[in-house]
């Protein structure tokens, strides 16, 4: 029973397709190029639009103000020469300087003679 409604199914399908017949290959290969590389085109044409687009738009927001751009040179400016140090690398190898105010107070030499006052 399943077989002969497979059979009548079928013969009804293969009755309404059209008597065609199959294309050469080489022509259905020549048409799928032609679809494919006008696809390719296609997206190349959207991929560029989309990436100028985008570039134009990057640089209408970071397009700087040319009075603020030189306020700020001078703000920058003036931040780096106030905070800014320096140091040398080997001024890690150096011992730490401590002031010691006995040693290196300058004292004037007394001369064994006081009325002539001191040493220069």
């Amino acid at each position: 029973m399943r077989d002969d409604w497979i059979e009548e199914e079928l013969s009804k399908t293969l009755r309404h397709i059209p008597d065609r017949r199959v294309p050469e290959f080489a022509s259905v290969l020549q048409r799928a190029e032609q679809r494919h590389a006008r696809g390719a085109r296609h997206y190349r044409l959207v991929a560029a639009v989309a990436v100028i687009a985008s570039v134009a738009a990057v640089t209408l927001v970071q397009w700087p103000n040319r009075e603020e751009a030189v306020e700020d040179e001078f703000l920058i400016a003036s931040s780096l020469l106030e905070t800014t140090q320096w140091v040398a690398p080997s001024d890690v190898l150096l011992p730490q300087h401590q002031f010691d105010i006995y040693r290196d107070m300058p004292v004037f030499m007394r001369s064994t003679d006081a009325e002539k006052g001191t040493l220069l």
